[in-house]
């Protein structure tokens, strides 16, 4: 999926959501490219065996601006070459704004993917 000159924000945690804007599980690819994601009770962006590639982007105004776990790891680059299997690729253009953490060290509970 592709989101360019988007907003993603809000995501609560009321009942059994879990806060998170972006959730990229399982093989799945996300590129934002100048897109917000921000106010977001827990993750703005969580990568959990997935890829994504983030672009003249804000993450900003979350409890974790950005997590990779269960084989996603972060890379700052601006490459254009393809992802790696679980890269998650933030250019040097785009902000971390206001989140209480930047990037989350701890895996935490995602929930189970939609589709197989």
């Amino acid at each position: 999926m592709v989101l360019r000159r988007s907003a993603i924000h809000g995501a609560g945690t009321a009942g059994n959501e879990y806060g998170h804007g972006i959730m990229v599980l399982n093989g799945a690819q996300v590129a934002l490219h100048g897109t917000s994601v921000f106010d977001n009770a827990v993750i703005g962006l969580a990568a959990s065996g997935g890829r994504a590639v983030v672009v003249g982007s804000a993450i900003a105004s979350n409890a974790i601006g950005l997590q990779a776990q269960d084989g996603s790891f972060v890379v700052e680059s601006s490459g254009d070459q393809d992802l790696a299997e679980g890269e998650v690729r933030v250019s040097p253009d785009s902000r971390f704004l206001a989140n209480s953490v930047k990037v989350g060290s701890a895996a935490l509970p995602l929930p189970a993917p939609l589709l197989p």
